[in-house]
């Protein structure tokens, strides 16, 4: 789905985010953390899923006993920390899975309102390393095409660039 084609000299970095814990399996990247906020500790999970060809999707949510939910809304006023949290996970899985496409699908309209302004506020960022694809869907139709920060996108695919 992306030509890989790095220009320019990468400057998105890893940052400071929580420390994870990762079990990787065949059809599995698993990363386990904790939010330590207002609310308390909160043990999170940031898991890569193999779908299909080169493409894993990315879920993110709490855990809740033996399982996990991705449609809670903590509240724990660490959203920057989380936020790094998973970009460093992204970074860790494409050292990985340097060929592989990561595919990002918002669970509801407030996500698809944050997901579109995160890439749109962190564009500069984003473009250096990474091929960001956004869907559109409509009626019948999907159509699948390069980040436009003036484009409103139901889901997203990114793929790391080469040199």
């Amino acid at each position: 789905m992306c030509i890989r084609k790095l220009k320019g000299k990468p400057t998105m970095k890893k940052g400071e985010g929580y420390k994870t814990d990762v079990i990787q399996t065949t059809e599995k990247m698993i990363f386990y953390f904790s939010s330590i906020g207002e609310q308390g500790e909160i043990n999170k999970i940031i898991e890569f899923a193999y779908l299909y060809g080169n493409l894993w999707n990315l879920g993110f949510g709490d855990i809740k006993g033996d399982d996990w939910e991705d449609n809670v809304i903590s509240n724990n006023n660490d959203f920057r920390i989380i936020l790094q949290t998973i970009a460093n996970t992204v970074h860790d899985f494409f050292e990985k899975y340097p060929e592989q496409d990561i595919q990002i699908v918002p669970l509801d309209y407030q996500r698809k309102l944050l997901y579109n302004r995160l890439f749109q506020q962190r564009w500069h960022e984003i473009d250096d390393l990474f091929i960001v694809k956004g869907i559109v869907k409509s009626d019948n139709t999907t159509e699948i095409v390069a980040f436009n920060p003036k484009i409103m996108f139901d889901e997203f695919v990114i793929c790391k660039k080469k040199a």
